[in-house]
Order: C-alpha cells, then structure tokens, then sequence
C-alpha cells in the first residue's frame, strides 16, 4: 500500500516539475541549445532527487572514472523511463535519440526539441537510420 501511495506522490511531483519548470523556464529556449539542455539537466536532477526522496529510489554509478573525455556514445537497454531522466542528468553534454512522435507532446516535445535531441521517424526505413546516425555522429564529434 506504501509503494503504491508513494509512487502516486512522485507521479504528481514529476508532472508537476514538467509542468512548472516546462512553462516558467519557457523563454530560456530562446537562448539557444545549451540554455534549453542546461534546463532539461536541472528537471532530470530535480526528478531522481523525487525519485529518491519520495519514491525510495537510488542509484548507484560504477565506472564512472572510465567515461571517455569528449563525445561518446551510450547505448541503453531501456527497460524503463529511468535511464532516460538519469542519463541525461548525469552525462555532462546529453543528447539524447527519441521517437519523432515524442516532439508532438506539449511541454516535452517542445523542451526535447530545444535541447538538440535526435527525433527518429521510425517508420522511415532505413533513410532514417542513415539520418539518425549522421546525426549522432556530429554531436559525438562535437562532444
């Protein structure tokens, strides 16, 4: 019964962090990608402190001495939303790929954007894949 009423108060919590910051942080995206990414690192920050505070959840990085300095790639399993909120809280210049349906979300979709992610068009066969990857490839070099 715990869980569950624990895990109802994040749900409110992180909608609402979505909400307030996605909305009042609104004109940083005229600043540019790093204002918006910036922005984004600060919610994902706020969201796994929720996560731990409210829900009781923790983390735990190993290896994190082994990062490559610069660009890099991560390749995650997702097996939940959580490494989409840690990953970008804690690599230094984030970028991360999502489903091109994400951007259509308000308040996400438009923060998603602003932040220089890589919207994929999953149906587009593998003129995506060449796309996404030339993509990927510049942000890596450009760290």
């Amino acid at each position: 019964m715990m869980t569950s009423i624990r895990s109802a108060v994040f749900s409110v919590y992180l909608v609402m962090t979505i909400a307030i910051m996605g909305i009042a942080c609104l004109p940083l995206i005229l600043f540019g990608r790093r204002a918006a990414r910036g922005t984004v690192k600060l919610w994902s920050r706020l969201a796994l402190f929720g996560l731990h505070h409210i829900a009781g959840v923790s983390f735990k990085v190993e290896g994190a001495e082994n990062m490559p300095q610069g660009g890099a790639l991560i390749a995650a399993n997702h097996q939940s939303q959580w490494e989409t909120i840690a990953l970008y809280a804690l690599a230094p210049n984030p970028v991360m790929i999502l489903k091109k349906e994400l951007l259509r979300i308000p308040v996400y979709g438009w923060w998603a954007g602003a932040a220089g992610n890589i919207a994929v068009d999953r149906k587009g066969g593998a003129k995506a894949l060449r796309a996404m990857t030339r993509e990927a490839k510049q942000h890596t070099d450009a760290g």
